[in-house]
C-alpha cells in the first residue's frame, strides 16, 4: 500500500494519494482489516476526513464494510465505491437487494432526496463485461436497482485490462434495462493487456490509461488518455459529453471539478 500511495503522489511531488479514493478487486481481498485500518481512523488516509478536506460531505459507509463499501457527496454528485471481488456477480447481496432494504437502494434514495444531479459508481468488475472475464451476468436485483434511481449517470470499472465504454440500454447490453446510463472500463494497472471483444462495447482501446470525469450542472464530460509504457506519453483518445434531461437543476462549479480513475 505504501508503494502504491508513493506513486499516486508521482515519488512524493505531489498530494494526489490525499483526495483518493480506491476500492478493492480481486487481488486485494485477502486482508480486509489492513485495507480498513489504512483507510481509517488510525491511518494515514481516512476516508471521512479527506472528504470533508476537499468540500465534500454526507460520508456514509455499509456495516460490516467500513472503508470498503462506501460514498460520499461532492458539488451536485454523489459517488459511491463498492467492493467487489472480481466479477460483477461476486457483489454482495446485502448491496444490491432491490427489496428496499440493500444498501445501494437506500444510499441511491437519499442523494436523490438531497437533490443532487449525478450518481458515479465505480468497482471492480463491469456490470457488462467487454472482454478478459467475459461474461458474467449481473445480479437482477442490481439491475431493478439501477433502473429505480435515474440519479445514476456512469459506472466506472477495472478488471479486464483495457480501455473500453459500454452504453448501458436494453437493446445492446440487458433487457431488464429500463433507466439508461454509461459504462467505462478504465485500463489495466500495469498488469498484461488483453484485447477486445468485438461486439461488446461502442468502443475499446487495448491500452493503459486513465479517465476524467468534468461536470458541468446536468451534463458530464469523460475525457479518456492512452498511455504509451515504452515511451510514457499520455495521448487523447476520447472525448465524450452526455447531458441528462429532467435532472435537478443546479450551478456549474466555480472551478473545473475532476474525478480520475485509472
Amino acid at each position: 500500500m505504501q508503494a502504491w500511495t508513493n506513486a499516486l503522489n508521482g515519488g512524493g511531488t505531489n498530494t494526489m494519494a490525499e483526495k483518493t479514493f480506491p476500492v478493492r478487486g480481486n487481488h486485494d481481498f485477502s486482508d480486509l482489516a489492513g485495507w480498513k485500518s489504512y483507510f481509517g481512523p488510525s491511518g494515514k488516509y481516512d476516508f471521512p476526513t479527506i472528504v470533508a478536506r476537499i468540500g465534500g460531505s454526507n460520508y456514509s459507509e455499509m456495516a460490516g464494510a467500513e472503508r470498503a463499501t462506501y460514498s460520499f457527496d461532492y458539488d451536485n454528485s454523489h459517488f459511491v465505491g463498492i467492493d467487489v471481488n472480481g466479477d460483477v456477480d461476486a457483489m454482495a447481496s446485502a448491496v444490491y437487494r432491490a427489496d428496499g432494504t440493500g444498501w445501494l437502494d437506500k444510499d441511491l434514495a437519499a442523494a436523490e432526496a438531497r437533490g443532487l444531479t449525478h450518481a458515479f459508481l465505480y468497482w471492480h468488475g463491469p456490470i457488462w463485461a467487454i472482454n478478459g472475464h467475459c461474461c458474467p451476468t449481473a445480479p437482477a436485483d442490481l439491475i431493478k436497482v439501477l433502473n429505480k434511481h435515474p440519479i445514476v449517470s456512469a459506472t466506472f470499472h477495472g478488471h479486464e485490462h483495457v480501455l473500453g465504454y459500454a452504453h448501458m440500454d436494453a437493446a445492446s447490453t440487458y433487457p431488464a434495462i429500463t433507466h439508461e446510463f454509461e459504462q467505462f472500463v478504465v485500463g489495466g494497472a500495469g498488469a498484461g493487456l488483453y484485447s477486445c471483444q468485438s461486439g461488446r462495447s461502442d468502443w475499446c482501446n487495448a491500452s493503459y490509461g486513465i479517465s476524467m470525469v468534468d461536470v458541468n450542472g446536468n451534463s458530464y464530460t469523460v475525457t479518456t488518455y492512452t498511455y504509451n509504457s515504452s515511451s510514457k506519453t499520455v495521448s487523447l483518445y476520447k472525448t465524450q459529453t452526455f447531458s441528462k434531461t429532467g435532472a435537478p437543476p443546479s450551478a456549474p462549479p466555480a472551478a473545473p471539478r475532476n474525478l480520475r480513475l485509472r
